[in-house]
């Protein structure tokens, strides 16, 4: 069995435990899951097996540890009891994990048992009583004002080089334009670039595919950085000055870094870009359908939760639409 890391894309990457292995090649034959998405429920399993083993649970921050490979083997996993699960999750609640967090724990640890049982690993499942947090009560999205978005995608960093600040401003132009994931974005390949009509063909959440568009003010800031790019042999667009792939927390923090020099006068993310996206082409007269399309959510449900956020826009449009406060009859 290989036990070596083995990258197939910036996320995804093989643990040296081989019953996280044969779950991980199993999840990928047979269910639709983003690379990410895998690398994610890999990593929340390896933090269980830690904990079975009595190994300090790893710490984010720092060295970007999505790019190290822990040389450790969790003999322990396969034969846990439900009791390891309850202790396990007793000793999470008592942190301030969010329940979304826990429930992707809980998530991941059932996909990995329910596995290894149809693999002939064991012979039951623990997970079966195992209860699953309710979700967080859904925040409603941080937009970024207009006015704002100009600020930022004007922003330089001090002490950047021409070679980084022409490719951070592309990427800043781009998540802007299209409206993309952080993990879409990092995805992209020159060769899904539709030049004449604008348009990248992304894969999204599922590994499902779509179409989304950029402006002339996106295309402008991409030729520049497709000038200076360096040779890459899986054509992906955005590059390390050493030609590799970007990670997606280099995304986030380079990105944090942008919002702070700027001065922005809210906390945002990367995936508030799509937020901001989404209102602003609302405000700008774009109806849910399209924009639905253009974000790939699968249900409406998901996209009508921009409409509250601009009920401040479509009251001021209607005062200044309607006419018979201005008539005379």
């Amino acid at each position: 069995m290989q036990r070596r890391m083995e990258r197939v894309d910036p996320f995804l990457y093989r643990p040296l435990d081989p019953s996280l292995t044969e779950w991980l090649e199993e999840v990928r034959r047979f269910k639709t899951r983003s690379p990410r998405t895998l690398s994610e429920y890999a990593r929340e399993v390896e933090q269980f097996g830690r904990f079975l083993h009595g190994i300090p649970q790893k710490k984010r921050g720092g060295k970007d540890d999505r790019d190290v490979v822990d040389p450790l083997v969790y003999p322990k996993l396969v034969d846990a009891a439900p009791a390891d699960l309850v202790g396990y999750f007793c000793a999470l609640t008592a942190k301030p994990f969010r329940r979304n967090s826990l429930r992707r724990k809980a998530f991941a640890l059932r996909s990995y048992y329910q596995t290894i049982v149809k693999l002939g690993m064991r012979t039951d499942d623990p997970t079966v009583t195992l209860p699953v947090p309710e979700k967080d009560r859904k925040r409603d999205p941080k937009v970024i004002p207009e006015e704002q978005i100009g600020k930022l995608l004007r922003a330089t960093l001090p002490g950047r080089n021409d070679f980084c600040r022409t490719r951070d401003t592309a990427m800043l132009e781009l998540l802007y334009a299209s409206g993309v994931r952080r993990a879409e974005l990092i995805s992209i390949r020159t060769d899904a670039i539709d030049w004449r009509d604008r348009a990248i063909r992304v894969i999204g959440k599922g590994a499902k595919p779509r179409t989304v568009y950029f402006n002339e003010a996106a295309e402008k800031t991409m030729r520049a950085w497709i000038a200076i790019r360096p040779r890459s042999l899986d054509n992906i667009l955005f590059l390390t000055e050493k030609g590799t792939p970007l990670s997606h927390s280099y995304i986030g923090k380079i990105f944090r870094a942008y919002v702070d020099v700027s001065g922005l006068d809210v906390h945002a993310t990367p995936h508030a870009m799509r937020h901001s996206f989404a209102v602003h082409l609302l405000q700008n007269g774009a109806d849910l359908v399209t924009i639905k399309d253009l974000l790939g959510h699968e249900s409406f449900d998901t996209t009508k939760i921009y409409l509250s956020l601009t009920d401040s826009h479509r009251k001021s449009v209607y005062d200044k639409s309607h006419p018979r406060d201005k008539a005379d009859y």
